[in-house]
This record gives structure tokens, C-alpha cells and sequence, in this order.
């Protein structure tokens, strides 16, 4: 800004120190089923999620700003999982492993007691 007092001038000069992102980390929250991205930043930012550096799987995880969800505690969504976390100023990423050894949805496990119950019940009204 330049402003004109009398015959002296005045010229006032504003600094902003702008970084590109530090720290870029990835935490793990809800049982193993969000995945939230964080960085130290002074400007606004953008997150990129990718898997195995391809775009996300149509289903089964989903992208939400600085965080990823997994609709689904499956195998098929195992892989090296990379936040991007970009400034006017540059980019930064961090990386987390997926791996999950046990397949299935919730509702595979509630099938899988319902069938237990059952069988249990068909066992004891036999031998009475």
C-alpha cells in the first residue's frame, strides 16, 4: 500500500512467508477403518488419496478431504495407500500399509453366529 503524507512517502510493505507442507503423516483411527492425513501447512491445502499409486477402488473405500474410509474390513482392499498433501507452494506425501488377513463384512460375521446358534440348538434339541 502507498500512501502520500505531506511530500514524504509512505510505502507499506506486508510479508507473508508461504511453505509448501511439513510433516506430512497418517494416522489410523476407528478401529483400523479411517485413515486421517495431516500436515503442517500456513496455506490452504488439497488431499489426494491413491492406492498402490493408481486411483481408489470404485468401492469399498472412500476419500473424504483429509480423510479415507473404508466401507469395507476386506482383503481386496490391501495396498501401500499414499496421501498427497499439496499447497500453492508444493506437495508433500506419506504413505501406510493395508493389510488385513481375515475377508468378510459384518455381515458375514453376524451370518456366521447366527449359523453357530442354529447349529448348537439343532444339537441339543436332538440328543433331548
Amino acid at each position: 500500500m502507498i500512501g502520500i503524507v505531506g511530500k514524504l512517502l509512505l510505502l507499506y510493505i506486508s510479508l507473508v512467508q508461504t511453505n509448501p507442507p511439513q510433516s506430512v503423516k497418517i494416522s489410523v483411527t476407528d478401529a483400523d477403518t479411517v485413515y486421517e492425513c495431516s500436515a503442517d501447512a500456513n496455506t490452504p491445502t488439497q488431499y489426494t488419496w491413491t492406492r498402490e499409486g493408481q486411483p481408489l477402488p470404485s468401492t469399498g473405500v472412500r476419500a473424504e478431504g483429509h480423510r479415507l474410509v473404508f466401507l469395507e474390513f476386506t482383503s481386496e482392499l490391501n495396498g501401500l495407500y499414499t496421501c498427497e498433501v499439496t499447497t500453492p507452494e508444493g506437495a508433500q506425501r506419506a504413505t501406510i500399509t493395508r493389510y488385513v488377513t481375515t475377508g468378510g463384512s459384518k455381515i458375514d460375521f453376524s451370518l456366521l453366529a447366527v449359523v453357530t446358534i442354529g447349529a448348537v440348538l439343532i444339537v441339543t434339541l436332538w440328543q433331548w
